[in-house]
């Protein structure tokens, strides 16, 4: 298994894969509420679903690295 990104450096990594800068852009992206995304970037257990998250984002992240 990869490394197990935080809560935070996952919230970083999507906003860049989307090419986005702000949590609030996210947020709106999302089609969630500000506060959803700062509870989430506060969030400290580690879980499957942040588990899988880490698992995708590396690929994609790899996936982009192959294409250059």
């Amino acid at each position: 298994m990869n490394k197990i990104l935080n809560s935070s450096e996952i919230i970083t990594h999507t906003k860049d894969i989307l090419n986005i800068t702000h949590d609030s852009e996210l947020a709106k992206y999302l089609e969630v509420d500000k506060q959803s995304v700062y509870q989430y970037k506060s969030k400290t257990q580690v879980d499957i679903q942040q588990k899988i998250i880490c698992e995708l984002i590396l690929y994609i992240k790899e996936m982009e690295c192959n294409k250059e």
